[in-house]
């Protein structure tokens, strides 16, 4: 799959590979319009943003699974600790088997669910 995909970027490309390119710039165009309009629907309050009154760290990407989310938030949770502060490690969960909006994974003392659960 890399293979294919320098094929593609690489200045020299064969010119049989332009479609694949322009067909890839298209899909990306698209994908940019989707998350302004996503920014803009938060922004002008179409959709509720909630302010929590502790400091906040967001760890997440569009990669599911496999990318070492688990052990960094547990890494970053470990040093904060280490600190003096109280983690709390919250989740929304994607594909779990969790009917709750959002899951307390971790309470700064114990771990209450695991990742695969959520």
């Amino acid at each position: 799959m890399s293979e294919i995909f320098y094929k593609v970027i690489s200045p020299d490309r064969k010119w049989y590979w332009f479609p694949v390119f322009a067909i890839l710039k298209l899909i990306s165009f698209f994908y940019l319009l989707g998350h302004r309009f996503r920014l803009w629907t938060y922004r002008w309050g179409v959709f509720p943003r909630r302010k929590l009154d502790c400091r906040v760290i967001s760890v997440g990407n569009l990669t599911l699974g496999g990318t070492g989310k688990t052990p960094f938030v547990m890494m970053i949770a470990e040093i904060l600790r280490g600190n003096g502060f109280k983690p709390a490690i919250l989740s929304r969960g994607y594909g779990g088997k969790s009917r709750d909006p959002v899951n307390v994974v971790c309470d700064g003392k114990q771990t209450l669910l695991s990742p695969e659960w959520v």
